[in-house]
């Protein structure tokens, strides 16, 4: 029997946040077939509490992210778990004057890179606005479809799968593009966009494998961050490959129907780049 409420996950650190927690929740629930109950609410569990909140981040159906001052291990962990999950995952950081060190480079290395996220000052801002996004993912859900949403999502995951067995020579990459562009043109672009990403992902990992890193395991999302560390890539470039990766998260966790426009982006930033990257390789090995 299929679920009659989506079940919101709140992760944050649940001592800075812990009046707000509640607020949102009551609100949340508040929300047309939405439900939120904070993990310190759901009572007793056989396990331990890491592994409570990690299994309530894949029962859940949406994941909320709240990031303060203070860092938490388990909420780092949560929101790792949601994106391995491949959960829709809405975003929020709070503007403080001091950040932990390690929370900081958190916001820095994983969650700009992997997402876009919505900076608040004051809870009654982050409480609207949260109101807005779910009850805005809903819409776009009901038009959708729930079923067209995760079979988008399954057939994104298989093409990804698909695609990553077959390694291409970072020299070769642009004939793993003109494959794309060919997809580009008959209208396929869910395929177009996942063996765009794929063939970025793979080629920035070996074009790092030849600066002696290595990168295997790394999200697209780190991959970028490495290259412009080492400046194989400038900065204007890491933005406009962050763009690419956030098109492609958009497909991967929320299953969202790519269009004509976002697809030509993707692949015209994508092939832009590695043309450039492969010259300068070319010119290197001379």
């Amino acid at each position: 029997m299929p679920k009659e409420e989506l079940d919101v996950f709140l992760s944050s650190d649940q001592d800075e946040f812990a009046k707000l927690r509640n607020l949102l929740s009551k609100k949340i629930c508040s929300i047309p077939f939405l439900i939120c109950a904070p993990l310190e609410s759901r009572g007793a569990d056989s396990t331990n509490v890491v592994e409570s909140s990690l299994k309530a981040v894949r029962d859940s159906d949406i994941y909320v992210g709240i990031f303060g001052q203070d860092y938490s291990e388990i909420t780092i962990k949560e929101y790792k778990e949601a994106v391995k999950c491949r959960k829709p995952c809405l975003n929020y950081v709070k503007k403080v004057k001091q950040r932990d060190d390690k929370l900081l480079e958190f916001i820095d290395d994983d969650l700009t890179n992997e997402f876009k996220y919505f900076e608040f000052r004051i809870n009654k801002e982050l409480i609207m606005q949260i109101d807005t996004d779910l009850k805005r993912f809903i819409l776009e859900t009901l038009k959708i479809g729930l079923e067209e949403r995760t079979r988008t999502k399954q057939e994104t995951k298989a093409l990804i799968e698909k695609e990553e067995k077959v390694e291409p020579k970072v020299f070769e990459s642009k004939y793993t593009l003109q494959n794309a562009e060919s997809l580009f043109k008959l209208g396929n672009y869910l395929e177009c966009l996942i063996m765009t990403t794929i063939t970025l992902e793979l080629s920035l990992r070996k074009i790092l494998k030849t600066r002696n890193i290595n990168a295997e395991g790394k999200s697209l999302g780190e991959l970028i961050k490495m290259a412009g560390e080492i400046q194989i890539i400038n900065a204007q470039q890491v933005n406009a490959l962050r763009e690419v990766s956030y098109f492609r998260n958009k497909a991967v966790h929320l299953g969202e129907v790519q269009n004509e426009a976002t697809t030509r982006r993707v692949l015209e930033i994508t092939k832009s780049i590695l043309n450039r990257l492969t010259s300068q390789l070319t010119t290197e090995k001379r």
